[in-house]
C-alpha cells in the first residue's frame, strides 16, 4: 500500500510540475506552429526544473539548429522562468543532417503508450499454493530518468509523440522496433550536433 501511495505521489508531483510546451514556447519566443520541415525535442529530466529543447528547422538559407535550456520557477529558489539559447549550426550543410533524421520516419512513430503492452517479460506458467495454474508476466516501470516530447513536421505531415526513458526500456526489453527507432533518433542528434552526450 505504501508503494502505491509513493507512486501516486510521484506521478502527481510530475504532473503538477510539468511545464507545457506552449508556455515554454511563449517564454523562449519559439512559434507554436512548426516550419515546413522541423523537429523539436523537449528533453525533460524527471528530478529537475530544467528542460532542454533541441530545434532543427528549415529557413531561407538552409537549416538552423538550436539548443535551448529552459528552467521553470521553483519556490524559494528560482523566482521566474529563464532560458539560454545556443546556435549549434546554420546553413546548407545541415541538409544531410536533416535527411538522416527524416529517413527515420518519425512521422509514423506511434505514442509510447500504444506499445506499453510490449514492455513485459515473456509469460511463464505458474502454479499457486492451491494447485491452480495460470501464467505470469512482469513489467518494469522507471519513475525517474528522462522523458522526451517530439514535435515533427515534414512535407505537410505532422506527428507529436512522447517517450519516457526509451533507452533504459530498450536495455530491459531489447528488440522493440519503436524503442530502437527512437533511440536511433537520439543517437543521430548526438552524433550530428555533439549534444546530449551524458
Amino acid at each position: 500500500m505504501k508503494k502505491i501511495i509513493l507512486i501516486i505521489s510521484v506521478l502527481i508531483f510530475s504532473i503538477v510540475n510539468a511545464q507545457s510546451t506552449d508556455d515554454i514556447n511563449i517564454i523562449t519566443g519559439m512559434p507554436d506552429s512548426l516550419e515546413k520541415w522541423e523537429i523539436r525535442i523537449y528533453k525533460r529530466f524527471e528530478i529537475s526544473n530544467g528542460i532542454e529543447i533541441f530545434r532543427m528547422y528549415s529557413f531561407k538559407d538552409g537549416y538552423k539548429v538550436e539548443l535551448y535550456k529552459y528552467y521553470h520557477p521553483v519556490k524559494g529558489m528560482v523566482e521566474k522562468p529563464y532560458f539560454t539559447k545556443e546556435l549549434l549550426k546554420e546553413g546548407q550543410d545541415n541538409y544531410l543532417s536533416w535527411l538522416k533524421v527524416a529517413m527515420l520516419q518519425i512521422d509514423n512513430l506511434p505514442q509510447m503508450e500504444s506499445i506499453r503492452y510490449k514492455l513485459t517479460t515473456k509469460p511463464i506458467i505458474v502454479c499457486d499454493n492451491y494447485g491452480d495454474f495460470g501464467y505470469l508476466t512482469t513489467r518494469s516501470s522507471i519513475l525517474d530518468g528522462t522523458s522526451y516530447k517530439v514535435h515533427y513536421k515534414s512535407n505537410g505531415k505532422t506527428n507529436i509523440i512522447e517517450y519516457s526513458n526509451p533507452e533504459s526500456y530498450l536495455k530491459t526489453y531489447p528488440g522493440i522496433d519503436e524503442l530502437e527507432l527512437f533511440t536511433e533518433l537520439l543517437t543521430t542528434i548526438r552524433d550530428e550536433f555533439d549534444v546530449w552526450k551524458d
